[in-house]
C-alpha cells in the first residue's frame, strides 16, 4: 500500500470515528430530552429545600454567576471660545460647551460554586455559603455550550459560565421550566427495576448495631449530648424523605446509585447522633465513609473532637481525603476537609497529653 493509499485510509478512519462520536452525542442528547426526570428527584444534602422541592442535577464544577453592571460617565466638551472685555470686572464669553454621558456595560462575577438544579431554584454552593435563582421569575434562557443566560421578569440578566459541557444542564432546565418531567408517577411505579427494589429493601432495613459491654467507646458517654427536639424532628423527617432515593431508577446514573445507597444511612446516623446514641451513629457513618467521604469525614471529625479523640480526628480526615480521590463527583470535594486538617493537627500537637483516641479502622 502506497503513501497516498495509507493517507486516504487514515483520513477515512478518522472521519468514521468523528461521525460515530457525533452520533453518540446526538443519542445522548435525545436521552436527556426524553428521559424520565422524576427518576432523579431527590433531596440535596446540606441544602434546605422548600416543600415539594427536589434536586434533579448536580454539576460538581466551579460555575460563576455573572451579572451586567452599567457605569455612566460624564464627558464635558468645549468648542472654540472667546472672551470680550467690556469694562473693569466685566467680560463677555462666547463659544459652545456641551455635556455628554457615556454608558458602558461590563459583565461582573458575583459568586462561584457548584451548581444544583431543583424544580424551583438554581443553587450555587461553595464553602462560604450559597446563592439561589428562583425559576419562577425566569422568562427566557439562551443556552451556550459552556453556560446559559437567564432573563428574568425584573432584575439584571444572569450569566452562568464555566461549564465544561452545559448541554445536559440546559436541557434539564428548559424541561423543568416547561414542566416536562417525563413519565408520571403511576407509570414509574409500574416499571421498577430489580435495582430499585433492592434499594428500597436496603433503605428500610437499616438497623442499629448492638454495643458490647466492653466497647472502649463507652468511656466517652459523658460527651453523648442530645440535640434539641426541633433538630431531632428535622432529622426524622429527612429519614422519611429518603424513600425518594429508593424509588429512583439508578441504572442509567452510577452517581445516583451511590447517593441512593449512602444517603439513608447518613441521615439515619445523624438522627442517632442527635438522639445521643453516638456509638451507633459512628458505626453507621464509618460504614459509608469510603463512598461519602467529604460529609461523613466532617461529621466524624466533629464527633471525635468533642470526645477529645484528637488523633482519631486527624486519622479520619486523612482517610476521607484519600477516599475523595475515587468518590463520585458530588462527594469528591475535599476543600473543607483540608481546612479542618490544619486545625486538627495543631490541636493534636497542643493536647497530646489529653488525647483519648482509640484504635479505629477507617
Amino acid at each position: 500500500m502506497g503513501f497516498l493509499s495509507r493517507w486516504k485510509e487514515k483520513k477515512k478512519q478518522k472521519l468514521a470515528e468523528q461521525q460515530e462520536l457525533a452520533e453518540q452525542r446526538q443519542r445522548q442528547i435525545r436521552v436527556w430530552q426524553t428521559e424520565d426526570l422524576s427518576q432523579y428527584a431527590a433531596k440535596i444534602d446540606g441544602l434546605i429545600l422548600k416543600k415539594n422541592e427536589y434536586g434533579y442535577l448536580a454539576i460538581p464544577e466551579l460555575i460563576t454567576w455573572n451579572e451586567d453592571r452599567t457605569r455612566t460617565k460624564r464627558v464635558n466638551y468645549a468648542g472654540p471660545t472667546a472672551s470680550i472685555h467690556i469694562m473693569k470686572g466685566l467680560n463677555y464669553r462666547v463659544g459652545s460647551v456641551s455635556v455628554n454621558t457615556e454608558k458602558t456595560t461590563k459583565i461582573v462575577p458575583i459568586f462561584t460554586g457548584a451548581v444544583f438544579l431543583t424544580n424551583k431554584r438554581i443553587f450555587l454552593v461553595n464553602h462560604q455559603g450559597s446563592k439561589a435563582i428562583n425559576l419562577s421569575g425566569i422568562v427566557q434562557i439562551i443556552p451556550y455550550t459552556d453556560g446559559v443566560a437567564l432573563f428574568r421578569e425584573s432584575g439584571k440578566r444572569i450569566l452562568l459560565t464555566g461549564f465544561s459541557d452545559a448541554e445536559r444542564f440546559n436541557i434539564y432546565l428548559q424541561r423543568i421550566l416547561n414542566n416536562d418531567y417525563g413519565l408520571i408517577a403511576e407509570e414509574k411505579s409500574q416499571n421498577k427495576t430489580t435495582t430499585q427494589m433492592s434499594q428500597e429493601s436496603n433503605a428500610s432495613e437499616i438497623q442499629k448495631k448492638e454495643i458490647s459491654n466492653d466497647d472502649p467507646r463507652l468511656q466517652f458517654s459523658e460527651s453523648f449530648t442530645v440535640a434539641k427536639d426541633t433538630a431531632i424532628k428535622r432529622a426524622e423527617e429527612l429519614c422519611k424523605e429518603d424513600k425518594l432515593y429508593a424509588n429512583n431508577n439508578t441504572d442509567l446514573d452510577p452517581e445516583m446509585a451511590v447517593i441512593a445507597y449512602v444517603l439513608p444511612i447518613y441521615h439515619y446516623a445523624d438522627l442517632l447522633y442527635k438522639k445521643g446514641e453516638w456509638i451507633q451513629a459512628e458505626d453507621q457513618w464509618l460504614s459509608i465513609l469510603p463512598k461519602m467521604p467529604n460529609h461523613v469525614g466532617e461529621k466524624l471529625a466533629i464527633m471525635y473532637r468533642k470526645e477529645k479523640r484528637y488523633r482519631n480526628e486527624v486519622e479520619v480526615i486523612n482517610a476521607a481525603i484519600k477516599y475523595t480521590e475515587h468518590a463520585v463527583p458530588i462527594y469528591a470535594h475535599s476543600d473543607s476537609l483540608m481546612m479542618r486538617k490544619t486545625k486538627a493537627q495543631s490541636l493534636l500537637s497542643a493536647k497530646l497529653d489529653e488525647d483519648k483516641s482509640i484504635v479505629t479502622k477507617f
